[in-house]
C-alpha cells in the first residue's frame, strides 16, 4: 500500500492549502479525479524548468526554440528568457548574502515537508530556500502567468513552504522573509517579498493549518463553494455544493427573478448575481468539460454530439511557402515584420534614457473589479456623481 509520502503529489500539498482552508471537502471531492493539464500549466512548468537550469549553470534549455511538455511544444520566447534573467538575478542578492554565513543551507528546487512540525500530509517543493539559523530563512517562488496577481504577504502557500523548509529549527530563525518572482504580474510588481516571524507562523500553523488539515481529511469535511476556492478545482463537475449555490442563483433567489431580463432587475438584485458570476462560470465551465471529456471517450450523450469547429487556413509547410511566394512576388513582401519589444530594446541598447522618448505605456481596459482592489477606482463620466446604489426615483 502507497504511504501519503510516496505519492507525487500531496493531496493537501502547498499549492492547493489556501483553497482547502476556505473549502475542506476539496480533498474529498477531487480523490481519484487526474488534473487536466492546460497549455498555460506546461508553460509555466517550462519557465520554472529554465529557472532552475539557470540556477545549477545550465544553458542548454535556453538555446532551443521550443520545449515539449505535457503534449505542447512550449517557445522559448525573448519574454522567457527575461523573466529567467529577473529570477536569476534575484535569487544571486539573496545567495549573496549568506556569503559570509558561518552556516547555511540553500536548495534549488528542494523537497520540503511538514513532517517535524507534525503535519506529516503536508510536503511540496520549494523553488529556491536559503536557510541561515540564528538569522533569517529566505524562501522564493517564481510565478510565470500572468492571469492572478499573486502576493507575498500572508501567501499561505509560501507560509506552507517557510515551515517545511524550517523544519525543527523555526524556532531558531530571527525572521522569516518570504518573496514572490511574477514577472507579467498585472500590477507591474515583479517582485513582491514579506517579512515576518516564527512566532507568528507557528500561531497561523496551530490555530489555522493544523485544525483545516484535520477537517480536510476527516469523513465530514464541509464543502463551502466560493469564487477562489472553487476555480482551479478538479471536482467541481461534480461537486453538490457548487451545483446548488449556482443553481440557486440562477433559478432565484429573487421572486419572478428567472423570466426578468437583466436591464429589468433591481440594482440590489444585479449586485447579487454579478457577485457570483465567476463562481457559476467557472462550474459551468467544468460541466462543459465533463461534457466534452464523455464525448470524446466515445460515449453516448442524450442530446448532444462532437462537431468540427470552424477553422482558418494555414501553411502546411510555412517556410517553404515564404519561399515560394517570395520568389514569385519577386519581394520581401512575403514576410511581415515586428519591432521588438520595449523590454527587448533595453537590453540591446546603451542609452536606455534617450530610448525612453520611444516607449509609451496605454491605459489598461476598463474592467469591474471588488472595492477591496488596491487599485484606484476610475471616475468615468463626471467627478461629483451619486453611487448608483444609493440613486433614488421619485
Amino acid at each position: 500500500m502507497t504511504t501519503m509520502e510516496e505519492q507525487e503529489h500531496s493531496p493537501v500539498g502547498p499549492s492547493s492549502i489556501s483553497s482547502i482552508i476556505l473549502c475542506p471537502g476539496k480533498v474529498r471531492m477531487c480523490k481519484g479525479i487526474e488534473n487536466k493539464t492546460s497549455i498555460y500549466a506546461a508553460e509555466g512548468t517550462v519557465a520554472h524548468l529554465l529557472c532552475e537550469h539557470r540556477l545549477k549553470g545550465k544553458w542548454e534549455l535556453e538555446k532551443k526554440d521550443s520545449i515539449k511538455q505535457d503534449d505542447f511544444d512550449i517557445p522559448v520566447t525573448p519574454e522567457m528568457i527575461e523573466a529567467v534573467d529577473l529570477y536569476d538575478t534575484e535569487i544571486e542578492k539573496i545567495s549573496a548574502v549568506g556569503d559570509n554565513a558561518f552556516y547555511k543551507i540553500e536548495k534549488i528546487e528542494g523537497k520540503v515537508s511538514l513532517k517535524d512540525n507534525g503535519l506529516p500530509e503536508i510536503w511540496g517543493t520549494v523553488d529556491y530556500s536559503l536557510a541561515i539559523p540564528n538569522q533569517t530563512l529566505y524562501i522564493r517562488d517564481f510565478k510565470y502567468g500572468q492571469g492572478i496577481t499573486v502576493e507575498a504577504e500572508q501567501n499561505e502557500q509560501m507560509m506552507c513552504y517557510a515551515i517545511g523548509a524550517a523544519g525543527q529549527l523555526l524556532k531558531d530563525f530571527d525572521t522569516i522573509n518570504i518573496g514572490i518572482i511574477q514577472p507579467r504580474a498585472k500590477d507591474g510588481n515583479a517582485v513582491k517579498t514579506w517579512e515576518t516571524t516564527p512566532a507568528e507562523l507557528i500561531d497561523w500553523m496551530e490555530q489555522t493549518l493544523k485544525p483545516a488539515v484535520t477537517l480536510a481529511l476527516g469523513p465530514d469535511a464541509p464543502l463551502v463553494p466560493g469564487e477562489s476556492q472553487c476555480r482551479w478545482c478538479a471536482g467541481k463537475s461534480k461537486c453538490p455544493a457548487i451545483a446548488e449555490h449556482s443553481l440557486m442563483v440562477a433559478r432565484s433567489e429573487f421572486e419572478d427573478f428567472s423570466p426578468r431580463e437583466p436591464k429589468n432587475l433591481t440594482m440590489e438584485e444585479l449586485i447579487y448575481v454579478y457577485s457570483k458570476i465567476k463562481t457559476i462560470n467557472g462550474w459551468l465551465k467544468a460541466i462543459e468539460g465533463r461534457v466534452f471529456e464523455t464525448l470524446n471517450a466515445g460515449q453516448k450523450v442524450k442530446g448532444f454530439k462532437l462537431v468540427r469547429g470552424k477553422s482558418n487556413r494555414v501553411w502546411a509547410d510555412p517556410k517553404k511557402a515564404g519561399a515560394y511566394l517570395s520568389r514569385k512576388l519577386k519581394t520581401a513582401n512575403a514576410y511581415t515584420k515586428k519591432v521588438i519589444s520595449p523590454a527587448q530594446a533595453e537590453k540591446l541598447v546603451p542609452d536606455k534614457k534617450r530610448l525612453q522618448k520611444f516607449i509609451t505605456k496605454p491605459e489598461g481596459k476598463l474592467t469591474i473589479a471588488p472595492e477591496n482592489d488596491k487599485r484606484p477606482a476610475i471616475l468615468t463620466a463626471v467627478e461629483d456623481f451619486t453611487p448608483i446604489e444609493e440613486t433614488q426615483t421619485t
